[in-house]
């Protein structure tokens, strides 16, 4: 069987070294009729590998019940990329970061009773074995250890292996606590290995934590070739990979940087519409390009020996002491690329380069802050590249050497002995570049705009084309009116118009109104027939709801009247509440903070909460956390008196497992808030922090009678504040029988409560009296008023519509609903803007599209519209109708 193996510099294939330029791709999100031209378009652009994130969330919606159909059917991806001849890494997860609520896991995860997610849980590991075993099967003799099956090789002649080259397992899992990173990242490399992955493993957790078997990866940004460097430096024996976020500014010096420290390039795509089809850098795609086109040279050059050089970083490039350039040669055996990086201001210009055999050789210098330079390096096979002026962009089809330049520029360059000069052409060339012909090797001479709309296939590149789609015309690039397509034997040919469309115009914004609007008040009261007991508070996953929001209705009777505080810890985000349907307010993250003092009279009452979720984050201590309500509400006292502070107050802020980016050095100075109370029975305890705490808390462990309890993290708590639960006393050895026994009948008790926060690193003493005066700390007196009963009605528009009459109480949430109709399916995306907006969720043709809040612009995929009539759904807050709704066409 074919073998995949790494050393220092690279992975190997069957001996044969492969260099990876990858971007991500994520089928779970795209239609899979967009499925084709978006993997043509990665491969176009340069790249030669797919990242393929799988979110173990969309899999498996519900315990058990893990799907591969539609646009999450795994393997048909993975046999296109093999078509397309691209190479896989496949990241399972668990966790597979942005763009996925709680990076992909799945939310019912967090209601399994016991679990501890992401750490080395017996009933974690269950399910995620489950989960492992049923993506390798759906990867069965598609790993590039399996040779190529016979439809593969009919499909795409050379095929040897199967796509998936390697598997990334968790993503950004930043402890440094370094038994359990060996535990958790050990146990997950073991179950990728048992379940069929016999194929190098990656991880991807910034170096927090490695492990001897996988291959860590590292995001990068202005820092990568220092952090390349370093990274060689520590793991010399481990190939490195650098993730470099494919929207950022700065993205293709991090790129040319981390590809001059000798580092596999992964670009990110955290919006998840697949970047290289949705406005990737031009810069960033001549990296790719050029990465992917001459991987043997880096594949083979020295890691433990790099020359000193000027740190392209550092320094104040305003400065006059500043370095205005750094060059960074990368050697071996295949070949030296230089990499030229310029600081402040840059002018188009050339650069003295002295060659291995005394020449002077003038290169030319783009207005990019990175350029690069080919020398002794193989063209294919058959010819030697022994030096070139201009920058190369890519190699196609071992025989067609393409190169950008500046725009009238003069170029040299040599092949086997053989000097070239030729001319790069004008701005004015339109899409025919300069061509020439050296023995076996083609050279094509692009200018940047042309580069910019290059389009690289196996044996021909095209310009003047925006995409290549199977048998329908190429649109053509903006501002060019013509395109070409030069083989690999020179010949330059116009594509025929019929092959080719003119770019069309944007079509005129489209106005929607016409609103037929049905005010929530029967949910609001509590008196809708669509609520159903629930057991207790639960959370929106358990309750079978995935999204936006979700009604809760508490009932209770109440003895006496009086006044009641109300505080709800356990609840995700925010929530709108409502008394017997008088509304109360709205409390949470971003809202009031709670605790809430409301009056109620003796008898029945309903409590209402319209609960919304900002999601769960995609990164952090807190990826699995639960959403809706998943806890009581609480009747409390303030427990009186400020914390005191002590000092020197040891504790190991791992007692409790995970912390996201802590390391244990960062809990030294041991500063405590501490609460003394006197003896309670059972007491439970909520602890808060005001929102000017908040912004300077950097995490800390609450140990109750010295014992470790509960987290509080910089990210907050899991809901909106931090329950305390009091463990019942131990008596003393030395108590009697008796009086141990009699204990052990009665009610639980505790000594008097000694509760502390230990912060995490040393505040300032500023910082220090904001925690004081911002840390409150409340005792349960009970549920809310001896709560009796919970229920739960989804959050769905209405079954009929039919406008309502009179007017709805203010502020009452509102559903609102207008059709449109288009006389065909568009073929463009759009942004859905308004102005006059509240807050609240809108659903296209019954599916969500996105949030809104005072302001509305968002992205409208064409996938999502059809031909004839459509419907457009938003649930506002406060009822507020919108005002100048309109499609803006992309």
């Amino acid at each position: 069987m074919p073998s995949v193996t790494f050393d220092g510099q690279s992975l190997s294939v069957k001996g044969r070294r492969v260099w990876l330029t990858a971007c991500e791709f994520h089928y779970a999100l795209i239609p899979t009729e967009r499925w084709g031209d978006r993997l043509r378009a990665i491969r176009h652009a340069g790249f030669n590998t797919v990242v393929l994130p799988c979110p173990w969330a969309l899999h498996e919606l519900r315990p058990g019940r893990i799907g591969f159909a539609g646009n999450l059917a795994v393997r048909s991806v993975l046999e296109r990329c093999a078509d397309l001849g691209l190479w896989v890494i496949l990241k399972a997860g668990p966790v597979i970061g942005a763009p996925y609520e709680g990076g992909g896991l799945p939310a019912w995860l967090s209601d399994v009773p016991g679990v501890r997610l992401r750490q080395p849980d017996p009933i974690f590991f269950e399910r995620v074995t489950a989960w492992y075993s049923a993506i390798s099967r759906e990867c069965a003799s598609l790993l590039a250890t399996d040779g190529a099956s016979a439809g593969m090789r009919a499909r795409r002649p050379g095929a040897e292996t199967g796509p998936v080259i390697a598997i990334q397992v968790e993503d950004d899992w930043r402890c440094a606590q370094e038994d359990l990173a060996e535990t958790y990242l050990s146990e997950l490399v073991r179950f990728a290995r048992e379940v069929g992955f016999a194929v190098p493993v990656l991880t991807a957790n910034a170096s927090f934590a490695v492990v001897d078997a996988a291959i860590d990866t590292l995001e990068v940004g202005g820092d990568a070739l220092a952090l390349m460097r370093q990274l060689a430096a520590l793991r010399p024996n481990f190939p490195r990979f650098a993730v470099v976020n494919g929207e950022s500014a700065g993205a293709a010096d991090a790129c040319a940087l981390a590809l001059a420290g000798g580092a596999q390039l992964i670009l990110r795509d955290a919006s998840g519409q697949s970047v290289p089809t949705g406005g990737l850098p031009a810069a960033v795609r001549r990296i790719a390009a050029f990465a992917s086109s001459f991987g043997q040279v880096f594949a083979q050059a020295s890691v433990t020996r790099t020359p000193i050089v000027c740190d392209p970083s550092g320094g104040d490039a305003e400065a006059p002491s500043a370095a205005s350039q750094s060059v960074v040669p990368v050697a071996g055996d295949g070949g030296t690329a230089l990499f030229v990086f310029r600081q402040g201001p840059r002018r188009k210009g050339t650069m003295p380069v002295l060659l291995a055999d005394g020449q002077s050789l003038a290169v030319s210098l783009g207005t990019a802050p990175a350029s690069w330079f080919l020398f002794g390096a193989d063209v294919g096979g058959r010819s030697r590249l022994d030096f070139a002026s201009v920058s190369p962009f890519a190699l196609v089809g071992r025989s067609l050497l393409v190169f950008v330049g500046s725009a009238g520029d003069d170029a040299v360059l040599s092949i086997d002995g053989t000097v070239l000069e030729l001319k790069v052409p004008a701005s004015s060339a339109g899409p025919k570049p300069t061509v020439a012909r050296v023995g076996d090797v083609t050279v094509v001479l692009c200018n940047e705009t042309q580069a910019d709309a290059a389009l690289l296939l196996d044996d021909a590149i095209v310009i003047g084309a925006a995409s290549l789609a199977d048998g329908r015309p190429a649109p053509l690039a903006a501002g060019f009116r013509g395109a070409v397509r030069i083989s690999g034997a020179g010949e330059l040919k116009p594509l025929a118009k019929d092959a080719v469309v003119a770019e069309r115009p944007v079509p005129a914004p489209l106005s929607i109104g016409g609103w037929v609007t049905m005010p929530a008040i029967e949910f609001a009261d509590g008196t809708s027939h669509r609520y159903a007991s629930l057991m207790g508070p639960s959370s929106l996953a358990a309750c079978g709801a995935r999204e936006g929001y979700g009604w809760y209705r508490a009932s209770f009777r109440r003895a006496a009247a009086g006044k009641l505080t109300l505080h709800a810890p356990e609840l995700a985000d925010r929530a709108t509440l409502w008394l017997d349907g008088t509304l109360v307010g709205t409390f949470g993250r971003g809202a009031e903070r709670f605790p809430v003092e409301v009056k109620v009279t003796a008898g029945q009452h309903s409590l209402v909460l319209l609960v919304e979720t900002g999601g769960r984050p995609t990164r952090g201590n807190h990826v699995g956390r639960r959403t809706g309500l998943f806890g009581p509400v609480f009747e409390v006292a303030l427990v009186k008196g400020a914390a005191k502070v002590e000092r020197e107050v040891r504790v190991n802020p791992f007692a409790l497992g995970f912390v996201y980016e802590l390391h244990p050095g960062d809990a030294r100075p041991g500063i405590a808030l501490t609460w003394k109370i006197a003896q309670r029975k059972a007491p439970t305890f909520l602890l808060d922090l005001s929102d000017a705490a908040r912004a300077v808390f950097t995490g800390g462990t609450v140990t109750f009678n010295g014992t470790p309890v509960a987290r509080w993290n910089a990210d907050g708590p899991e809901g909106n504040a931090l329950p305390i639960q009091a463990a019942k006393i131990v008596l003393p050895k030395s108590s009697t029988k008796a009086a141990r026994a009699a204990a052990a009948a009665a009610e639980p008790v505790t000594a008097p409560v000694e509760l502390r926060l230990i912060l995490d690193g040393e505040p300032t003493e500023a910082e220090l009296a904001t925690l004081v005066k911002g840390a409150s700390l409340y005792e349960v007196v009970g549920d809310a008023g001896g709560i009796g009963s919970y229920a739960f009605a989804r959050w769905s528009p209405p079954l009929v519509w039919s406008q309502s009459a009179g007017k709805a109480p203010k502020s009452m949430p509102t559903w609102m609903q207008a059709a449109f109709t288009l006389g065909a399916a568009p073929s463009d995306d759009g942004w859905l803007e308004a102005s006059g907006v509240g807050r609240g969720s809108a659903l296209l043709n019954g599916r969500t599209i996105g949030r809104f809040d005072s302001s509305m612009r968002l992205f409208v995929p064409a996938s999502a519209l059809v031909a004839g009539e459509n419907e457009l759904v938003l649930f506002d807050e406060q009822g507020t109708p919108p005002k100048g709704l309109v499609v803006r066409w992309i």
